[in-house]
């Protein structure tokens, strides 16, 4: 959760607080003001991100990364030094991949 959303939540709790203080409230309001504070709390707790969550988001997109590499890899190897694929097709492609690598750096 980005610290804005966690303030907005703290200032929602701090104005409900603040507002049901001043009220006199019966046994049966005090039981639902109490409810929707800890609704509030359970809330923010709930969408608050561990470390751990985005230590394995960062993993996925890293994991899917490097198989997306290794499958362009072994894609180019294989049109370029395969023996079934025509030469001039895999000069091509070659050429192209070289002049890719401009962009790159």
């Amino acid at each position: 959760m980005m610290p804005s959303d966690q303030q907005a939540f703290q200032k929602l709790e701090h104005t409900l607080a603040r507002v049901h203080q001043g009220r006199q409230t019966t046994v049966l309001e005090q039981e639902w003001t109490d409810g929707v504070m800890r609704q509030v709390r359970r809330t923010m707790q709930q969408a608050t991100p561990t470390s751990a969550d985005r230590c394995v988001e960062r993993l996925i997109w890293q994991s899917a990364a490097v198989a997306a590499v290794v499958a362009l890899i072994m894609t180019l190897s294989f049109m370029i030094w395969s023996p079934g694929v025509p030469r001039e097709g895999s000069r091509l492609v070659a050429e192209e991949f070289e002049s890719m690598m401009f962009f790159v750096e």
